[in-house]
């Protein structure tokens, strides 16, 4: 029966036991709230023991799901099987969004393969190189090396908002 059948296990956010001075997963957007597993077992597929490193969303989820069992998608995102052997999808960003009751703003987060950006809805930005950095216990936004970077992730953000196109080619 397991030949046939496609298991998929992941979750909606994360965990923080005290990282960054919270508890639980709906106070901040730092990687342990937002960084959650996703195990596909298709034997059909997924080869065993498959590991794949590109960034995804949640969202990527029903596309992938659909690809897997050979249906047409109805859902947006992107397929994490589409180009699974190749370095296409290591451009990609991972997003969040969280937005308290009372406030009009969203506090944003972007990672990439090396960077994690987040925007607060008081305008106040961080930016870690969680690759060096992996509890992002280093604020690395006002070193003017990584100026660049920082407006990526301000396009990105604008993108996201709807307030810009941006071109992926």
């Amino acid at each position: 029966m397991l030949e046939n059948t496609l298991v998929v296990i992941t979750s909606d956010h994360g965990e923080a036991i005290f990282e960054h001075e919270t508890f639980g997963h709906s106070l901040n957007l730092y990687r342990e709230a937002i960084h959650v597993p996703l195990i596909v077992l298709h034997p059909r597929s997924v080869p065993a023991g498959m590991r794949d490193s590109r960034m995804a969303n949640l969202a990527d989820v029903p596309r992938t799901v659909f690809d897997l069992l050979g249906l047409e998608s109805p859902f947006a995102g992107h397929s994490l099987i589409d180009n699974a052997n190749d370095a296409k999808g290591e451009d990609r960003m991972a997003f969040s969004d969280l937005l308290f009751w009372g406030q009009s703003a969203h506090t944003v987060s972007f990672v990439n393969q090396q960077w994690h950006w987040l925007r607060y809805p008081d305008g106040r930005m961080e930016l870690f190189d969680w690759q060096a950095d992996r509890k992002e216990e280093r604020d690395v936004s006002k070193m003017d090396a990584n100026r660049s970077v920082i407006q990526m992730f301000e396009v990105a953000a604008r993108a996201a908002e709807g307030k810009v196109e941006v071109s992926t080619k």
